[in-house]
Order: C-alpha cells, then sequence, then structure tokens
C-alpha cells in the first residue's frame, strides 16, 4: 500500500492516512483531485468508501476492503450494513 502524504494548496489542506485497515482521508479535497484520488485508491485495493467510519473517525471519507470495513466497524462498535 502507499504511504501517508499530505497536500497542501494556497487555500485547501487535506491528509491521506494508510492506517492498518484502511485509508483516512482529513479536510477539504479539491473536487478536481477526487476523482484520481479514488481511482488511484481503487487501483491499490480500497473498495468501499465508508461514511459510517468517516464519522466516528471525524474524517472526510474512510477507504476500505469490504472485509476490512467490517472489522473496522466491529472495533469501534459501529452498527450499521458491512462496506
Amino acid at each position: 500500500m502507499g504511504e501517508d502524504w499530505r497536500r497542501t494548496t494556497a487555500d485547501r489542506r487535506y491528509t491521506v492516512e494508510y492506517a492498518p485497515l484502511g485509508v483516512i482521508v482529513r479536510g477539504a479535497v479539491p473536487l478536481n483531485e477526487v476523482g484520481t484520488m479514488l481511482g488511484q485508491l481503487a487501483y491499490e485495493g480500497y473498495e468501499v468508501v465508508d461514511a459510517l467510519l468517516a464519522d466516528r473517525l471525524g474524517a472526510t471519507f474512510v477507504l476500505a476492503t469490504r472485509e476490512n470495513s467490517a472489522a473496522w466497524r466491529r472495533q469501534l462498535g459501529i452498527g450499521g450494513e458491512d462496506g
């Protein structure tokens, strides 16, 4: 998987953190970069954007495999459908 990285522009800043069970994106991601970012992460094997995990972790969005999304939810005690 990739390494943590940070992208800064004049008026926006966001971070991408590779955690053990998925990827945590925080901050304002420019719309013209979202597609590229999601495409790269899909290529790396991530399958879902999990809004429940993002909410719990205070993130803009969280990506994971379906299996890791479910495991992460169990670890955090989050109900709802599996990613």
